[in-house]
């Protein structure tokens, strides 16, 4: 028995004697790391300094007409163009940006179909061919099971107008073709 208390007691001495207090104090060790640890920052770059131009509005053509050479063109194209009816009134769809509207359903047979179309609003509107939904004149050509097609009328910045078809699909978002 007197063996194993001798064993066990070196055994604590050995282990305890492997153990060196640490010295140093802390708040050495934490200025040692500190200085070891400093970023390099590239400094930032100077400074854009803006200069304003002088702008003389007698040096040259006005900013909001079109120069000479676009005007010639244009009187000649405007004569063979096609240009969308201007004087009828404006429906109810058509206060509403075509890609803010959803189709929600259809409604019909396949003589008289009836898009169900729900506004930003949130009001559900009735549309079948041959009326017109969204800010560039578009009109519903056809109203088929799966959604409807609606041709657009654009501006070309010349005094015509080009047509563009779109697909508004039941519950999905616009796709375009021209």
């Amino acid at each position: 028995m007197a063996t194993k208390w001798k064993v066990t007691t070196l055994a604590i001495l050995v282990l305890l004697g492997g153990c060196k207090a640490n010295d140093e104090s802390i708040p050495e060790k934490v200025m040692q790391i500190r200085a070891r640890a400093t970023a390099k920052v590239e400094p930032l770059p100077d400074e854009f300094v803006y200069s304003p131009l002088p702008f003389y509005a007698a040096s040259g053509r006005e900013p909001f007409t079109r120069p000479i050479a676009v005007r010639a063109t244009a009187t000649v194209m405007e004569v063979d163009c096609w240009q969308p009816d201007l004087t009828r009134s404006p429906q109810k769809l058509e206060q509403f940006s075509i890609d803010t509207l959803a189709v929600k359903g259809i409604i019909g047979d396949s003589a008289t179909r009836w898009a169900l179309v729900q506004t930003p609003e949130g009001s559900l509107e009735k549309i079948r061919a041959g009326q017109f939904m969204g800010l560039n004149r578009g009109r519903v050509k056809h109203v088929t099971e799966f959604g409807i097609e609606v041709q657009e009328s654009l501006p070309d910045g010349l005094g015509c107008w080009q047509q563009r078809s779109l697909k508004l699909a039941v519950n999905q978002p616009v796709s375009v073709s021209l």
